[in-house]
């Protein structure tokens, strides 16, 4: 018997789990503690495609439930709703965009220290941005933001999944092909499966957090891409197909290098919850 979408989708997020990783975490609500700060934005920042997508959906008296919303990338939400609850299992990234809040003097942000379905609360919108990458179970993950929506779900995602960037590099470090991580194309049949019909918005490039670091020389750019737990043997072939392909995962900007940046674009996938009255 063919596997269902949801089946399919879950057999890759659970593939991903066991993927080599440099910082092996202890828990799944806590992988992201360590290096949380990374993950803070102003949220006063210069307006983009993708947050213009975003903010055109929210409107003033709307209570906006942040799923995952991690150190608050996405705390300028709070600026155009009511209120902005971020439900965000991770300490780490909680006390981060706890200290964002406090930095920025926004009155009507919150944290909620909880996992998505442990969650007791409800908004007109439920929003979520790179983190259905990571739900196995991924059919009560969405069936609990179309419930908890009282007029509209957002979900963002990337045309190619944050943690899909590095899979030419981690063929030329472990020599195999690596894991993907689902993207829109599993998504969207589990959502079709599910009876919802939603919109899906290209919006503009991705912007990956690897790809912002910026290496004074080859040998810091080198060491970047070299997994700290390897062993000698394993260490030597990386280093060497690292440094045959140099020119391919890296590019000089300013006098320093960069990661490539990949193919990647912003999609935002929608729906509403309730039909608005004519």
């Amino acid at each position: 018997m063919p596997l269902t979408a949801a089946e399919i989708y879950a057999g890759l997020v659970r593939a991903t789990e066991t993927r080599p990783s440099a910082e092996p975490s202890p828990s799944q609500s806590e992988r992201w503690s360590p290096g949380a700060s990374r993950f803070r934005e102003d949220p006063f920042r210069e307006k983009n495609e993708t947050l213009d997508g975003v903010l055109s959906f929210i409107e003033p008296d709307d209570v906006v439930l942040d799923v995952g919303g991690g150190a608050g990338r996405y705390l300028p939400l709070a600026l155009k709703c009511r209120r902005l609850v971020n439900v965000e299992p991770s300490a780490g990234m909680g006390a981060q965009f706890e200290a964002a809040v406090k930095d920025a003097k926004i009155a009507n942000a919150e944290w909620l220290h909880s996992d998505w379905l442990g969650a007791q609360i409800e908004g007109e919108v439920c929003f979520t941005a790179n983190v259905v990458y990571y739900i196995a179970d991924i059919v009560p993950f969405v069936e609990k933001l179309t419930t908890a929506a009282r007029r509209r779900v957002m979900v963002i995602m990337h045309s190619i999944p944050p943690t899909n960037i590095g899979a030419n590099l981690h063929r030329l470090v472990y020599g195999r092909e690596p894991a993907l991580a689902p993207s829109h194309r599993e998504l969207l049949p589990v959502l079709w499966d599910m009876g919802l019909l939603p919109d899906v918005r290209v919006l503009g490039p991705s912007d990956f957090i690897v790809e912002r670091a910026r290496f004074a020389g080859r040998e810091e750019a080198i060491q970047s891409a070299l997994p700290a737990q390897l062993e000698t043997s394993q260490l030597e072939f990386a280093r060497e197909n690292v440094e045959r392909h140099f020119d391919e995962i890296f590019m000089e900007s300013d006098g320093r290098y960069r990661r490539r940046p990949a193919p990647s674009r912003v999609l935002l996938i929608t729906w509403e919850t309730k039909t608005p009255a004519k």
